[in-house]
């Protein structure tokens, strides 16, 4: 049964270093990837990918002291 016939909706398919390992250490085009992934899900499936950053984007909710990083 595929994800389709299973009715999923939401799928997390990669981790923060998603585009950048397969790209810079393997020659990979990691939006190729991607395509197949969407391909297999289908059109309707919400894709996520899991990042982390400075940018202040958190899952929970942080206090901004919180994310401030120490000099």
């Amino acid at each position: 049964m595929g994800p389709n016939e299973a009715k999923i909706q939401h799928f997390e398919f990669g981790g923060g270093a998603r585009y950048q390992a397969p790209y810079f250490y393997v020659g990979e085009d990691p939006f190729e990837c991607m395509d197949k992934i969407r391909k297999a899900v289908g059109p309707d499936a919400d894709l996520q990918i899991l990042a982390r950053s400075v940018s202040g984007v958190t899952l929970p909710t942080q206090k901004l002291k919180a994310l401030t990083l120490p000099e």
